[in-house]
């Protein structure tokens, strides 16, 4: 019985068997797959995890899991009210675990094309040069006595005039800015893993 009082009918799948549980192949890729070794949301990916694991059982072998079975989870999904996004996000971990561990296994797991989820695009919101500048203005305020307040109006202003990520502004080091330039390189994840040269403005 899983945690929304819904019975699961696969507890005791029959089939072919590779010795790589499903609680086996998400530790091993924990340290191996360096997307997730690197994220800086690994607390979605952990919950994700815990989500899938109840459904399915952390002990179950992944060379059970068929098209079929996924379509099944999808479903259920959908059943128990969870959105698009979220069911996408379940459904590509069991996808990227499947994928690592044909590798793993010498191909006795095989990949799954996943039942996607139609995703609405979000809403766009702008924000405004009156709320950008109260922003900055409230940290650059000298009545407060916290300390790197000055650094953090520094930083939303780098992040509203660059449209970077706040994980990249981070990660950015001073070495890597083209200053004769004036260019900053954003490190998006593209396939070529290239980045992407973004102009500074003055303030900037």
């Amino acid at each position: 019985k899983l945690a929304d009082g819904s019975l699961d009918q696969d507890v005791s799948p029959a089939g072919p068997r590779c010795g790589m549980t499903l609680e086996k192949a998400y530790k091993q890729a924990k340290q191996e797959y360096e997307p997730w070794r690197a994220s800086t949301s690994l607390d979605t990916v952990e919950n994700n995890y815990k989500h899938v694991a109840e459904y399915f059982k952390g002990d179950r072998d992944l060379a059970t899991f068929d098209r079929p079975l996924m379509f099944k989870y999808a479903a259920h999904l959908r059943d128990a009210g969870k959105s698009p996004s979220t069911i996408n996000q379940r459904l590509s971990l069991v996808s990227v675990l499947l994928k690592l561990a044909e590798e793993w296994t010498d191909g006795k797991v095989m990949p799954l094309k996943m039942p996607r989820q139609k995703v609405r695009k979000g809403r766009i919101r702008t924000l405004t040069y009156a709320e950008e500048q109260r922003v900055i203005e409230w940290f650059n305020d000298p009545e407060r006595k916290a300390p790197l307040s000055r650094d953090m109006a520094a930083l939303s202003t780098f992040l509203v005039d660059t449209g970077f990520r706040l994980s990249e502004a981070i990660r950015l080091r001073s070495a890597e800015v083209e200053w004769e330039l004036g260019m900053v390189p954003a490190w998006f994840l593209t396939k070529a893993d290239l980045p992407r040269l973004v102009p500074m403005t003055r303030r900037v």
